[in-house]
This record gives structure tokens, C-alpha cells and sequence, in this order.
């Protein structure tokens, strides 16, 4: 004789399950935003615009660069120096950006791993024998590796004039650290103007679609590379010490939070979608999390905690030195607040804004948080 008490739990069960599934279809069916659109906006007024000032910065930092190898004088150190930061600041704008040509060529790998290795590129200079792309170089090339070439921690210029002036190698190496700079961001700009169209297109809602991979590379820019990278490591976060020597731009000193301050702005800039236009209507990560917030009826203004949280984040980092390295070792207290600041919006985006958006993360989780 069948037991009715399971039968009962079985109807249960199987009646729950439906509903579940029901809710989920439905919340699925209901969320009618125009993704190709973001998508769109995202290409048209950031990505594509940032990487073109990107390139024309890096051009410039090229010219600069040419200048100072064939004359080396104080004069065109001090214009490769202006131009190696105005590049720097640029580079700020497309970090975040992880996906397709980018990731293909291991654009942020060849571009802005730091600390770069001193010990390995004078071995390179010295041998002269070096290939960019294998990985083993990723931490001898791009800005970090120009910081140390073209700058000298006591800040006397007359240091570097003394180490290029006699130096074929140095200056040889240093060229083509520039040239591989130019070379690998030219690829990915061509590449993208044809990327553009598969990019907006790829517009569902699946783990492949355009909006989960960029959500997640945004999200893992902001959490691994300007919230670490930049602060919570040198600051000690995941050490047992403080690590002063790992902050950005190490050898130039003072140019770290400068560094940092672009970096935030371009991600605050990317949430809200201030882009690179004046323009009031683009779509947005913080209009689409308006749009579910009101689709489900449950609006917290999450969007706005975002923001106000990185005004919270600026207003931490104006209080700090502007040689992050400095404000390590004289009052820790203030790099630590700053993290603070950062971190509560890891958890706002990657918690709250990843469970509105039904979007997993696609990355793993290193630092325990």
C-alpha cells in the first residue's frame, strides 16, 4: 500500500519546485532591458573613445621617448617623464576593460604588472636578449618597467641623464619597451572597431553573453587591481607587514595617487555612465540596476549606496599623501581607512549588484573576501 505521508511530501515538493521554476521564468520573461543598447553606449562612449585618447597618448609617449634615446639632456627627460604619466593616467581609462582583442592578447599583463622586476630588466639590458610576450616578461615591460628606467627613487634627474648618457642598451631597451607599448595597443584598437558589432550583439543573458563577461571584468578591475593593487596590498591587507615598495609608479614617488584618483574616476565614470560624453540618457550598470530594482518592486536605492560609497572612497583618498609609498610608512591608518572605503563597495557590487543582475562571478577569489 502506498505510504500517504510520502506521496503527500513528494506532492509537496514537486509543487514548490514548479512554482520556483515558475517565479524564475517569470522574472526572466519580465526583465526586458535593452542590453544590446547598454552594450552599445558602453562601446560607443567609453570603450572605444578611451582606447583612441589611449593611443594617442602612448603615440606621444613614443615621440617623447625618441627624443630623450637620441638626446639624452634634462629637457627631454622631463618631456618623457610628462608624457610617460599622461599615457599612465589614459591607461586608467581602459583597464577594466578584459574582454575579446584584450584578452586575446594579454593587454593589462603586458601593460601594468607591478612591482616590475629591477634584477630582470637590467639582466635584459645586459644580455640584450628578451621576448615581450612570453609571461616570465610580463614583469619587465609596459609603464612599471618605463617608471623604473626613466625615474630614480632619490629624485634627482641627473641620475637617470648619467645611467642613459653612456648606455646604448639602456636607451635600446628602453625603445623597445616604448615599442612594444605602441605595437600591442594598436593591435587591440583595430581589433576592436571590428570587435564592436559581436561585442553589442552578444546581448543575452547567458555566462557568455557581452554584459556578464564585462560585469565580471569590471568587477575584478575594481576589486584585484585598484582596491588591492593599489591600496590594500602595499597598505599590508594581506600580509603580515606593510609592503610600501608595491604601490603604483614606485620609482617616480609622487605620481601613485595621482594614479589612483584617475583609476577611481574612470571606474565611478564607468558605473554611472558619465563615459567620455555629456550626454544625460546612456545607459549604464547603475540605470540597469535601477530598472530591476523597480521590475521586482524592491527598490534600496542600491545604486545609489554605490555611489555614495565612492564618494566616501574620494573623499579617503584626497585626506592621503600623494606619494602612496610615503603614506604607507608614516600613517598606515589613512591607507587603511581608504581600503575600507573600497571595500564596502566590493561587497555592495559583487554581492548585491551581481544577485540583482543574476550574474555569477567568473573569477576566483584569492584574498579570502
Amino acid at each position: 500500500m502506498r505510504n500517504p505521508l510520502r506521496y503527500l511530501i513528494a506532492i509537496a515538493c514537486l509543487a514548490i519546485c514548479i512554482v520556483s521554476c515558475s517565479d524564475d521564468s517569470n522574472d526572466q520573461a519580465q526583465d526586458q532591458y535593452d542590453r544590446g543598447q547598454l552594450l552599445s553606449d558602453i562601446a560607443e562612449f567609453h570603450i572605444i573613445p578611451a582606447y583612441q585618447d589611449y593611443l594617442i597618448a602612448v603615440a606621444q609617449l613614443s615621440e617623447s621617448a625618441a627624443d630623450f634615446v637620441n638626446d639624452v639632456t634634462s629637457e627631454n627627460l622631463d618631456d618623457l617623464q610628462s608624457s610617460w604619466l599622461a599615457a599612465y593616467k589614459k591607461w586608467q581609462w581602459v583597464e577594466m576593460i578584459n574582454i575579446g582583442p584584450t584578452e586575446e592578447l594579454a593587454l593589462i599583463n603586458k601593460t601594468n604588472i607591478y612591482p616590475t622586476d629591477a634584477n630582470l630588466i637590467e639582466e635584459h639590458i645586459l644580455n640584450g636578449n628578451y621576448n615581450f610576450d612570453l609571461p616570465s616578461n610580463f614583469v619587465a615591460q609596459g609603464f612599471p618597467a618605463i617608471d623604473y628606467l626613466i625615474h630614480d627613487l632619490s629624485g634627482d634627474n641627473q641620475m637617470v641623464i648619467a645611467r642613459f648618457s653612456d648606455n646604448l642598451a639602456a636607451r635600446t631597451y628602453l625603445s623597445d619597451v616604448v615599442a612594444a607599448l605602441v605595437s600591442n595597443t594598436s593591435i587591440v584598437v583595430e581589433a576592436w572597431n571590428s570587435y564592436r558589432s559581436s561585442f553589442v550583439e552578444n546581448d543575452g543573458s547567458s555566462a557568455t553573453g557581452s554584459i556578464n563577461k564585462l560585469v565580471n571584468d569590471y568587477l575584478f578591475y575594481y576589486e584585484k587591481y585598484l582596491r588591492a593593487g593599489k591600496v590594500g596590498i602595499p597598505a599590508g591587507v594581506f600580509s603580515n607587514s606593510t609592503l610600501s615598495e608595491k604601490v603604483e609608479a614606485y620609482y617616480s614617488q609622487d605620481k601613485s595617487k595621482e594614479l589612483l584618483q584617475e583609476g577611481l574616476r574612470a571606474a565611478v565614470a564607468f558605473f554611472n555612465g558619465s563615459y567620455y560624453s555629456a550626454r544625460q540618457d546612456l545607459l549604464s550598470f547603475q540605470t540597469y540596476i535601477q530598472y530591476l530594482e523597480g521590475l521586482s518592486g524592491n527598490d534600496n536605492g542600491l545604486d545609489q549606496l554605490i555611489i555614495n560609497q565612492f564618494d566616501l572612497a574620494q573623499e579617503r583618498l584626497d585626506a592621503v599623501s600623494d606619494n602612496l609609498s610615503e603614506q604607507v610608512d608614516s600613517d598606515n591608518a589613512k591607507m587603511l581607512s581608504l581600503y575600507d572605503a573600497l571595500q564596502q563597495n566590493v561587497i555592495y557590487m559583487k554581492v548585491d549588484m551581481l544577485q540583482l543582475m543574476n550574474i555569477k562571478v567568473d573569477y576566483v577569489d584569492a584574498d579570502g573576501d
